[in-house]
């Protein structure tokens, strides 16, 4: 499941997509694409997703970093379970229907 949440980063007038869950070296990577010198310059453009029931509106209200670490979980899950999940924005979580299809 990896590359299924990717953020379009901004600076200025340029921009690069970044399939998440990234890492630092992928973050400075698209920094220095955009030719960002500040991390406060950068904006966010949008994001794309291909998680059913994952709206987008809920990433852009969110930070950076708590969609990164969605994006991590969302990655350990198996093909067979990445649809049932409902989203609970404190905590990844999977549903029961998940817990139990997935041993």
């Amino acid at each position: 499941m990896n590359g299924t949440i990717s953020v379009y980063l901004q600076n200025g007038g340029t921009g690069t997509w970044l399939a998440l869950p990234a890492g630092r070296d992928d973050f400075q990577k698209a920094l220095h694409e955009i030719k960002a010198t500040d991390p406060d310059s950068v904006t966010i453009g949008q994001y794309k997703t291909g998680v059913a029931l994952l709206p987008v509106e809920l990433l852009m209200n969110a930070d950076l970093d708590a969609v990164n670490y969605l994006a991590a979980r969302l990655a350990g899950l198996s093909p067979n379970t990445s649809n049932c999940w409902r989203p609970c924005w404190n905590v990844c979580c999977v549903p029961m229907c998940c817990a139990a299809s997935s041993s």
